[in-house]
C-alpha cells in the first residue's frame, strides 16, 4: 500500500515502530544515527525499507531522518 505525504512534519525517529517506507519526491533530508549526521537524502532517495521486512510490522526504525528544508515525500 502506497501512502502519500505531502511533507515531512516530524522527525522519523530510529526505535519507533515503522509499517512503510517512503520516496523523497522533492526536498533534502538527513539521516543520523546517536546524532551524527551518516547520509543526506535528496530527489528519488528511498529510506525506511528496513521496516517492511518484518511480516507482522513490527520492526523498529535504525535511525532518525530529519529535514533539511521542507521535503515532500
Amino acid at each position: 500500500m502506497f501512502s502519500r505525504i505531502n511533507f515531512l512534519y516530524k522527525k522519523i525517529s530510529k526505535g519507533e515502530i515503522g509499517r512503510e517506507m517512503y520516496i523523497v519526491n522533492h526536498g533534502k533530508l538527513d539521516v543520523f544515527i546517536d546524532d551524527k549526521r551518516i547520509a543526506g537524502l535528496e530527489d528519488g532517495a528511498v529510506f525506511g525499507e528496513i521496516s517492511l521486512l518484518e511480516v507482522a510490522g513490527g520492526n523498529r526504525r535504525t535511525a532518525d531522518v530529519s529535514d533539511c528544508n521542507v521535503s515532500c515525500i
